[in-house]
């Protein structure tokens, strides 16, 4: 075993990987050899290739997390919406190959992996919880704005929204703005019941 190898060092080591390489060349033989050790040494730290995705969703969510917070730091619900759309936007045009990790970390029904899921849209949760919304109704709206940000985020980075209708921009802001005017639609319906 390589003297001072620890996990924090792997997984550092294998979100520089995924970023220069991208996702789906994320091996542990091959990032064993970036470490200078042998496969098997990297088992002492690690449990297999699922653990180590976890562990770099984990890492990536932590930093959107950080992200987004610093979107919303100080603005009311509306701009904080706005902010924290447009910081994940910008986070995963940036880091396409790192958000790739935090979306398609593996399935599993534990803790672990749903606590992953959860805490990379935590910030737009708590946005959307203060407009005192139906449960039910905050739910499948915190669906319907996670389904539009990621399939933005991924037709974007296939190339499309480029042509005929302007600037992209313009249509993600658009889109946001109708969000929030749903929003409102919900919210006032809620406090005239």
């Amino acid at each position: 075993m390589k003297r001072g190898l620890n996990r924090q060092i792997i997984v550092t080591e294998a979100i520089r990987m995924v970023e220069e390489q991208g996702y789906d060349r994320l091996s542990v033989r091959e990032l064993a050899g970036r470490l200078g050790i042998k496969p098997a040494s990297l088992y002492n730290h690690i449990e297999g290739i699922e653990d180590l995705a976890v562990s770099i969703a984990e890492t990536v969510g932590e930093r959107l997390e950080h992200e987004l917070k610093c979107a919303v730091e100080g603005k009311g619900r509306e701009d904080a919406l706005r902010g924290a759309a447009r910081a994940y936007l910008a986070f995963a045009a940036e880091h396409y190959q790192l958000y790739r990790a935090l979306i398609r970390v593996p399935k599993a029904d534990t803790e672990r992996h749903r606590t992953v899921g959860a805490k990379s849209f935590a910030c737009f949760m708590e946005i959307l919880h203060g407009y005192g919304l139906d449960t039910k109704v905050e739910h499948n709206l915190v669906r319907m704005l996670r389904s539009f940000l990621h399939g933005f985020v991924e037709l974007c980075e296939s190339g499309y929204l480029t042509h005929t209708y302007g600037d992209r921009r313009d249509s993600f802001d658009f889109a946001i703005e109708e969000f929030i005017g749903l929003l409102r639609s919900y919210s006032k319906g809620r406090t005239e019941r």
